[in-house]
């Protein structure tokens, strides 16, 4: 048994900006601890393994969290030893009264389907008779339960929800210990009083995972200068950061300032936050002696594709932005920021702003992350128009050159 220590996560849709979360989570942890970095690991397309003491509800892009219980070489028959190492380990913790509750997820062999996994499961359960214990098993619809099925089985709080990762050499048998809210998420996401589609609807989820690429530290300030409904500053102030957001429309702010109410009297006692109407492009930062920038940027018409006029406006646009806040920002500092992806109709081809490939002219440097991650950040839901290019950005010690 090896990598106890290691978390196993299982990673949400969109892989590429999960995995840059993980990194960037690490990465951060480490230097926290005046090193060079926690340990993680991609164990395959929908695996990662890491070391870190932040609980599931600091990630956006992953599903839950488990313990590593086993990890070794990949055996020929994978279902049976499986089998015979989860049936141990229920053996040994039979419940007070009534039955063992437990489920399977397997992830990374294409060839076992539902069918396959139940089997595995009622061999468990047969396996467990033996023994005189009495179970039940959590019939999956698909290879792996989801967040709502562990839930709704209660297979943390009173059972066990057992996970198979392959890859083409190892195999890890976990145990999941967390698994992610999806009620306070939608609470977060629906149950806002103002909403506007108009400007976009960032996901709750994928702000997290732009604050976690911005790794800000604690108290320092998070600033949101295209700040619409306010769905940065309410993740950014449950984090515990104060937050300061801007918009060039009064109606966002006032939609900002409601939906920031409404959170506070779900969660009392947040951090202090402003808001104030202003242009992005002439935006002056607080003063503050350590923030980030972290933004949904204005994504032009979100049901339609653009014109080549208004793609050249919105690439001015951020040329205007990020010519105004280099001048304002210290080398080391971070900007993460959403602008608009397109998925050309019957094509499978993306379109994202220029702006990524003459970053350096405004004085800033692209993150950097593993081989495994594919650039550029591109958060696109299916049959979705309009997608998200993230880009995650850290000043440079050169001048801006604009």
């Amino acid at each position: 048994m090896s990598d106890t220590k290691m978390k196993l996560a299982i990673i949400g849709r969109e892989r590429d900006i999960s995995r840059a979360e993980v990194e960037s989570v690490c990465r951060d942890a480490g230097a926290e601890a005046g090193g060079a970095g926690a340990d993680f690991e991609h164990f395959s397309d929908a695996i990662s393994l890491l070391t870190t003491d932040r609980g599931i509800d600091r990630f956006g892009g992953i599903v839950a969290l488990g313990e590593v219980l086993v990890r070794q070489a990949r055996p020929d028959q994978i279902l049976v030893r499986a089998e015979q190492q989860i049936s141990e380990y229920l053996r040994q913790r039979p419940p007070a009264s009534g039955k063992i509750t437990f489920g399977l997820s397997i992830y990374g062999d294409p060839k076992v389907d539902a069918d396959t996994l139940t089997r595995a499961g009622l061999t468990i359960k047969k396996i467990l008779k033996q023994a005189d214990l009495s179970s039940r098993f959590v019939l999956p619809k698909t290879t792996s339960l989801s967040a709502a099925q562990m839930k709704f089985n209660h297979l943390l709080a009173k059972g066990f929800h057992f996970v198979i990762a392959l890859n083409q050499s190892e195999i890890i048998l976990a145990r999941i210990t967390e698994i992610q809210d999806i009620d306070w998420y939608s609470g977060r996401d629906y149950g806002r009083p103002c909403r506007d589609a108009r400007v976009g609807m960032l996901p709750p989820k994928l702000a997290q995972i732009m604050l976690n690429l911005a790794s800000p530290k604690q108290n320092d300030l998070v600033v949101d200068p295209f700040c619409g409904t306010g769905v940065v500053l309410a993740e950014a102030l449950l984090w515990g950061h104060p937050v300061y957001g801007s918009d060039i429309e009064a109606k966002m702010i006032e939609y900002s300032r409601q939906n920031l109410d409404w959170l506070a009297s779900k969660r009392p006692n947040l951090p202090v936050s402003k808001l104030a109407v202003a242009d992005a492009r002439q935006i002056k930062l607080p003063d503050s002696p350590s923030s980030v920038i972290v933004s949904e940027g204005y994504l032009g018409p979100v049901d339609s594709f653009p014109s080549s006029t208004q793609k050249a406006e919105l690439t001015k646009l951020y040329e205007d932005f990020f010519t105004n806040i280099a001048a304002q920002q210290s080398t080391g500092q971070c900007v993460v920021l959403c602008l608009p992806a397109w998925q050309h109709q019957n094509q499978n081809q993306i379109e994202t702003l220029p702006i990524l490939d003459r970053i350096g002219d405004f004085g800033y440097n692209s993150m950097v992350f593993s081989g495994q991650i594919e650039l550029p950040l591109i958060y696109r839901r299916e049959q979705q128009r309009v997608g998200r290019q993230i880009l995650a950005l850290i000043r440079n010690n050169r001048n801006n050159k604009k």
